[in-house]
């Protein structure tokens, strides 16, 4: 039930008891209410290194013909349960997070960092919209890379995601609304207020 590259994933959820001296029991599981889903609608075609010269040149000859050097994505969020649940979310789409991989010395993906992406005006007091999902109902967005909105911030520059440098260790994308949000929105007991990673994908559009 967790899922293949580019299918319905479900997060596996654990009822955990704390002792005293923080030893963790797992009490219980089920799996999650909701399902996250990532594809890749548009690809990076050929090199990616050999996409960014021939988009280099053309930028230097002023040339108009675009090269993709980032995928264009779609993260899709069901309503696996049998009530209705409330997700929150911007015209800018503020409740996803671009993160990067890290990996320790033996190459497993133990952590991540956030990206920022400074085109976006988010935070609590922008314009977050509710939308209701009843049991099997989808919400989805869309996400081209090589639209400046999603330029990511690197060494103080805006930066397409392709065009970084060693990226090799890949990306998610996180559904996590701010706490301040969650507590703002406490009266909604159908909220949503857990966070959902999608699958691991690389700066070439291959999904994991």
């Amino acid at each position: 039930m967790r899922g293949k590259a580019q299918e319905w994933q479900t997060s596996l959820e654990m009822n955990v008891a704390l002792g005293r001296d923080g030893t963790a029991v797992i009490r219980n599981h089920r799996q999650s209410a909701m399902g996250i889903r990532l594809e890749v609608i548009e690809r990076v075609t050929g090199n990616r290194r050999a996409n960014n010269r021939q988009l280099q040149n053309q930028q230097e000859n002023q040339q108009q013909t675009p090269v993709r050097i980032s995928p264009k994505l779609r993260i899709s969020l069901r309503n696996q349960s049998d009530h209705e649940i409330s997700l929150l979310d911007t015209v800018e789409h503020c409740a996803f997070q671009l993160v990067s991989n890290k990996q320790n010395t033996t190459g497993i993906i133990n952590t991540y960092s956030y990206m920022e992406l400074p085109r976006r005006q988010c935070g609590v007091e922008a314009n977050w919209m509710v939308h209701s999902l009843q049991p099997k109902e989808i919400y989805f967005i869309e996400i081209e890379l090589s639209d400046p909105m999603w330029f990511v911030l690197n060494e103080d520059k805006e930066q397409e995601q392709g065009s970084l440098r060693n990226n090799w260790a890949g990306y998610r994308w996180i559904y996590q609304l701010p706490k301040e949000l969650i507590t703002k929105h406490e009266n909604n007991e159908a909220l949503w207020s857990s966070s959902l990673r999608t699958a691991h994908f690389t700066a070439g559009g291959i999904i994991d």
